[in-house]
């Protein structure tokens, strides 16, 4: 009957060895627990048993084997069945799949060999496993009859993971995010982003998100509307650090600065201070060589910024190591001296 199923009995395992060179043979004890699989007679069940003690003997000594695993388990007879015929339903090659992958594990860590082919087994079973419906795992899953099988397999491989609706839906999801950051990318926005990102559950989405829009914004950096979606999100996402590495790789006039750059540097001054003094530094010196009462005033701002952010540094030396220099290399810029008079 298709729906015969018979019981097969883990065992307790001990060892009579034969010649060395020859392979080694596991006889097995009965214990009481036990696991289920679809109906194959005690003949075939024997057969199976015997064929992956087989293949392990050989595969502890010829690691060369692992290639042809997969082929080795498709082409297994079970008498007038192989496991990969048509004869079997797929629900059938599932579980009889699973059980061998347990059996061959149990017979390895009997014989002290596991750890040396774990990898491999385990990437074999993996891709072998990804090949099966998420349908028939189901299937397989909520059948009580299987569930002892189903405990020992996700015990013995918790990293081997079956395919599931979980899984698939989780693929379709993370297609439907990357092509919402694709679409977004064409006309970014800062409010649309910021209530995307809110939306998504997943650190590791919300991390995706964050790492593409940054990255291609920052690659379309010279365009000022993208620079200023650019500096809102780096604002957001307190991401000083980069900021930093991108105002001084891309600079700009500072009086041509966005609102959205003036907050960024706002907000860098007030949580991370020690960033802004090469900034500041930088802008006051190109700003007094434009000569100009308009751009003297601007830099004086920044003289501001400087000092205080020097001072809450503990750098009151350096503060009037710079403001020297400054008197000193521009002493014939009489309006500017005359904003630096304010100084000391």
């Amino acid at each position: 009957m298709d729906d015969l199923f018979i019981f097969l009995l883990p065992y307790t395992i001990g060892r009579q060895t034969n010649k060395m060179g020859e392979g080694m043979m596991t006889m097995y004890k009965d214990i009481n627990s036990c696991i289920l699989i679809p109906s194959l007679s005690e003949t075939e069940l024997k057969r199976l048993r015997q064929e992956i003690q087989s293949f392990c003997d050989q595969w502890i000594s010829d690691a060369s084997l692992t290639n042809k695993l997969p082929d080795w388990i498709n082409n297994l007879s079970l008498g007038s069945r192989d496991i990969n015929g048509s004869l079997l339903s797929e629900k059938k090659r599932l579980v009889i799949l699973l059980y061998i992958f347990v059996e061959m594990k149990n017979f390895l860590l009997t014989l002290g060999f596991y750890t040396f082919r774990k990898h491999e087994a385990e990437k074999t079973l993996q891709k072998m496993v990804e090949q099966v419906s998420c349908e028939t795992v189901l299937n397989v899953q909520q059948d009580d009859r299987h569930r002892p099988l189903i405990e020992q397999f996700n015990k013995a491989f918790p990293s081997v993971k079956l395919p599931s609706y979980i899984q698939k839906k989780t693929a379709e999801e993370k297609q439907q995010h990357i092509q919402w950051l694709r679409r977004w990318l064409a006309r970014p926005h800062f409010s649309l982003y910021k209530e995307y990102y809110n939306r998504i559950g997943s650190p590791e989405e919300k991390e995706e998100a964050r790492t593409y829009a940054i990255n291609s914004l920052a690659l379309q950096i010279s365009h000022p509307p993208t620079r200023r979606t650019l500096f809102q999100i780096l604002t957001y996402h307190k991401e000083f650090d980069l900021g930093f590495t991108l105002l001084r790789r891309h600079q700009l006039d500072p009086l041509l600065q966005s609102i959205e750059e003036k907050n960024f540097v706002q907000e860098m001054s007030a949580q991370r201070p020690e960033l802004t003094l090469p900034l500041y530094m930088q802008w006051i010196e190109s700003l007094v060589e434009k000569k100009t009462t308009k751009h003297y005033k601007v830099a004086a701002s920044f003289l501001s910024g400087l000092k205080e952010n020097m001072f809450i540094l503990n750098q009151e030396k350096n503060w009037s190591l710079f403001l020297s220099l400054l008197k000193s290399k521009y002493k014939s810029y009489k309006a500017f001296n005359e904003e630096l008079k304010k100084y000391g």
